[in-house]
């Protein structure tokens, strides 16, 4: 979703005759991708330690269900922070179409 907005921005840079080109492409990249970059980087940065912490707690009796369970809730924390920026993507998209 962040590539068909950015997308869209580059389409409206290219209509637009009195905005510098290279200027307008950068505020694209920079209000659009960079966003999506550091929210897919905060999605998986702690994903490590967040699993050690989840196993930690587990020990000393560790089963295989914790690893699938510690997996689990790791990938769920990762796709709900995605999502809500696909939300969010999404509806800045929209509304720069209207």
């Amino acid at each position: 979703m962040s590539e068909a907005h950015y997308n869209q921005c580059l389409r409206a840079c290219n209509e637009k005759n009195d905005v510098s080109m290279a200027s307008c492409k950068q505020s694209c990249y920079s209000q659009i991708l960079v966003p999506y970059k550091i929210v897919a980087h905060q999605a998986a940065e702690a994903e490590e330690n967040l699993y050690r912490k989840c196993l930690a707690a587990k020990f000393p009796n560790i089963q295989q269900s914790d690893y699938i369970s510690c997996t689990k809730n790791i990938y769920e924390q990762r796709v709900e922070i995605l999502m809500t920026h696909f939300a969010n993507t999404s509806e800045k998209l929209l509304s720069s179409i209207h």
